[in-house]
Order: C-alpha cells, then sequence, then structure tokens
C-alpha cells in the first residue's frame, strides 16, 4: 500500500519472524534488493523469499560440486588446461563482474552490487556454466574432469567472496567445504579475487551469447508446442555461424537427438520455427 511502517499501525514486519521464515541471508538480500540508494525504502517480504531461493540455488550449486570432488581429484595444477569456449567466457564473465562489482562498491552502489553478483551466480554460474561442465565431469578422461572441477570450483569461491559481505553464513560454510582449511580460517579474511582485464574475452562472450540463443530458442519452441522435457526432438539450423564445437552443448542442453545445420536449407512442412539475427531454427512436428 506504500504506507510508512509504524507500531502504531502494526504494518512493521517482525525481523525474527522473516529470519524464520527465509533465512537471515535471505532477509540481508530482501533488504538490500529493496533499498535502492536515495530512495525511500519499499518493503516487499516477497523479496525476503527471493533472497532465499537464491541461497537454495548457491547451496544446490556448491553441493553438486562438493559431490563431483568426492570422486574427482582435484589439481591446481591444471585450472588453465582443458579450456573450451565456455570456459573462456565464464572467466571473462566473472571477470567482467569484478570490475562491475569493484565499481559499485566503491560507489557506495550496495543495491547495484548485490544485483551485479545475482546475476552472475544465478544466470552464469548456475543456470548456464554448470549445466555445460555436467558433460566433461561425466566423461572418461580423468585429466579434464580434474581440470573442470578445480577450475569451476576456483570461480565458485571467487563469487562467494564477492557475496560474502551481503550473505555471510552460507558462503563462509560452502567456503569451509569447497578446500581444506587450516583453524581459524574465514573467508572474510581471504584474499579477495582481482580482475585481470586481460581475461576478459570478448569473442568468447558473444560466441557464447549466440549458443545460448540457439538453446532459448528451442527450449521456447518446446514450451510452445508441449513436447515433454524427457522427450528429445530433431532440429535443423539454417546457418553458417555454428561451429562444430558448439553441437554437442546444443544438442545436450536444448535436449535434440538429430541436428542438421545447413547454410542453404528449406524449412520443413510441419514444423515449428524461431527466426535470430543471423540463423534459423526449425523443429519438425510430424511424428
Amino acid at each position: 500500500q506504500g504506507r510508512k511502517m509504524s507500531k502504531s499501525l502494526g504494518n512493521s514486519p517482525e525481523p525474527l519472524e522473516l529470519i524464520s521464515k527465509y533465512s537471515a541471508d535471505g532477509v540481508r538480500v530482501g533488504m538490500l534488493l529493496s533499498s535502492p540508494a536515495g530512495n525511500d525504502l519499499l518493503f516487499d517480504e516477497s523479496l525476503c523469499e527471493q533472497g532465499r531461493n537464491f541461497a537454495n540455488k548457491i547451496w544446490n550449486a556448491g553441493r553438486f560440486l562438493l559431490m563431483n570432488k568426492e570422486t574427482i581429484k582435484t589439481d591446481k595444477s591444471l585450472a588453465d588446461n582443458h579450456k573450451d569456449f565456455a570456459d573462456e567466457w565464464i572467466i571473462s564473465r566473472l571477470n567482467q563482474t569484478l570490475f562491475q562489482f569493484n565499481k559499485a562498491m566503491d560507489e557506495f552502489e550496495v543495491n547495484n552490487a548485490i544485483k551485479i553478483v545475482y546475476s552472475f551466480i544465478w544466470n552464469d554460474f548456475c543456470d548456464w556454466y554448470v549445466e555445460m561442465i555436467k558433460g566433461r565431469l561425466y566423461g572418461d578422461n580423468e585429466e579434464i574432469k580434474s581440470a573442470v572441477l578445480t577450475r569451476a570450483i576456483s570461480i565458485f569461491e571467487d563469487a562467494l567472496k564477492m557475496l560474502h559481505p551481503f550473505m555471510p553464513f552460507i558462503t563462509e560454510e560452502l567456503w569451509q567445504l569447497t578446500n581444506e582449511r587450516k583453524v581459524g580460517e574465514s573467508i572474510s579474511v581471504s584474499e579477495f579475487p582481482k580482475a585481470d582485464d586481460q581475461l576478459i574475452n570478448e569473442s568468447a562472450e558473444k560466441e557464447m551469447e549466440f549458443v545460448k540463443d540457439i538453446i532459448t530458442a528451442i527450449r521456447n519452441i518446446r514450451g510452445e508446442m508441449n513436447i515433454a522435457p524427457s522427450k528429445k526432438v530433431n532440429a535443423i539450423i539454417k546457418s553458417e555461424s555454428v561451429k562444430d564445437h558448439q553441437i554437442d552443448y546444443i544438442k545436450k542442453l536444448a535436449k535434440v537427438n538429430d541436428l542438421i545445420i545447413k547454410a542453404d536449407v528449406e524449412k520443413p512442412k510441419a514444423s515449428a520455427s524461431a527466426v535470430l539475427s543471423n540463423c534459423e531454427i526449425y523443429i519438425p512436428l510430424e511424428g
């Protein structure tokens, strides 16, 4: 209703009840998301729920990495080995995020800072990168598996350090678990990651955006056509821009069985389609 919080009106939220319902970290995020600089604080309890959901997302990503760490040996000497464009992309995004985060914090834009790290962790790391590395983590080459997991945990730790001022409890817990720590070690006094503009790769970012657009378009068609998530589809992509090393990611993340890529293909009859800036996608619906 936009009214001021007041004890006499009885419209002030009880902090301990909010913490019990959404966790301390969740409430902290909710308060930060509702507190843009220079404006009145428009409190909305749904933002605390959003904070709790964010905590769940982070915990599940951490649990996935830790579960794989039980069977895959990490080795820091392999952290820069066996990279593909997805690795170059997430490293570039991490460094872009660090630059943006540091700028927001230097200017005391705390509300903007939490949104920057929130977007990186939820969208870039959890929704895309974690899904993309699963194929290599479940492969047979032990060295590649070790390199991929070591790199993913390192990036996750850097993200936790950015998030720690806002969500101190879950970040401390996960940081203590990702590697062996000495008695008294804490994320709060660990070295903060340094942004490196040499690691920002615009080519990898453009390539990844292209692949994400294709995967998202196929997923949207599946949703519009009510195709069961468990059912694989066949797809045709009219493009000269799709590279061989992108195909496996497209097939796995979009649940595609047979994928045909040609520059001069015609749209099949009885098919759903999507048009992107430099390609067209067709999903045959017959059968």
